[in-house]
């Protein structure tokens, strides 16, 4: 009997030390699982935020893109006043040519009448 005893609590030692080491492992799992829930948390966070970053950048890009729309129409419209301009200033060259031309006919005529006037007298 004392040998059946003895058996019994080897036996019942043997299996609180398993179960021992059961809870050990357990206790060991929970922390790791604790430290990839977190590890997962941060993560997440950091995904998160390059996300609010990514949006910021794309709403920056759209004004961005608005504003090159904006200028290159304003610039549109500044090359064709330019072109106008241009057009102007060419006219009016032209009306001053006409005008000098004029004005040196008439000084020529002029002198001309003069010369003939002088010569009558």
């Amino acid at each position: 009997m004392l040998l059946t005893n003895m058996l019994y609590f080897v036996e019942l030692g043997d299996g609180v030390q398993l179960y021992n080491k059961s809870i050990e492992k357990i206790h060991q799992i929970r922390d790791e699982l604790r430290q990839c829930k977190e590890q997962m948390k941060q993560k997440f966070q950091a995904n998160n935020e390059l996300v609010t970053e990514i949006q910021q950048m794309h709403l920056q890009s759209e004004t961005a893109d608005k504003k090159i729309k904006e200028l290159q129409q304003e610039f549109q419209l500044l090359e064709k006043s330019d072109i106008m301009i241009q057009n102007e200033k060419k006219h009016k060259l032209t009306e001053i040519a006409k005008l000098k031309e004029t004005n040196y006919n008439l000084s020529k005529s002029k002198e001309s009448t003069i010369s003939e006037a002088s010569k009558i007298e």
